[in-house]
């Protein structure tokens, strides 16, 4: 695997992190390229019938001339357009409602994923997440939070960027 020395993004969002203020500093136009990125990412992915289903920030490294790459490829899956996934497969937190439900899934789990990332990339930490470690085993929050259709709300975000969350984690 190839060396990247900008590490990962956990690693830049996290509170810990010295990096952590110049990409507060860089802003949503610094998420907008890491998603941009992505975004074509997963389209070649799934291009390839291909479903990641891992997509968190750990996931994603950040190399010297700012692109980012996806890593671990471990639970990637192949699948055709006729089939449907029923697999848990991932971190709860980035489930789509359609993997909480058991209901099968397609490669759009991976857009969901999306979603949850570009929140928590937004916010500094996730959409779903809570201390109690028993709701977070109970991934079915994620459901309920979608079915509420929850708006995102951030005063420093901009209306485009809680649209495109808005858009994207709706069940």
């Amino acid at each position: 695997m190839e060396w990247a020395p900008g590490g990962d993004t956990y690693t830049l969002i996290n509170e810990a992190s010295p990096r952590l203020s110049d990409f507060k500093k860089a802003g949503e136009d610094a998420v907008r390229f890491i998603l941009a990125c992505l975004i074509l990412g997963m389209e070649y992915l799934h291009a390839k019938n291909i479903m990641y289903r891992d997509l968190k920030p750990e996931n994603v490294l950040i190399f010297e001339n700012g692109y980012v790459k996806l890593t671990d490829f471990g639970l990637a899956k192949e699948i055709h357009e006729d089939e449907l996934s029923k697999t848990e497969a991932g971190t709860t937190i980035y489930y789509a409602p359609e993997m909480v439900l058991k209901e099968g899934y397609q490669k759009e789990i991976d857009i969901w994923a999306i979603g949850v990332y570009a929140y928590e990339m937004s916010n500094y930490f996730p959409p779903f997440a809570t201390s109690d470690i028993k709701e977070k085993l109970k991934v079915k929050r994620v459901v309920k939070m979608a079915e509420q259709k929850r708006i995102w709300k951030n005063p420093h975000l901009s209306d485009e960027m809680k649209d495109f969350i808005n858009c994207i984690l709706k069940f």
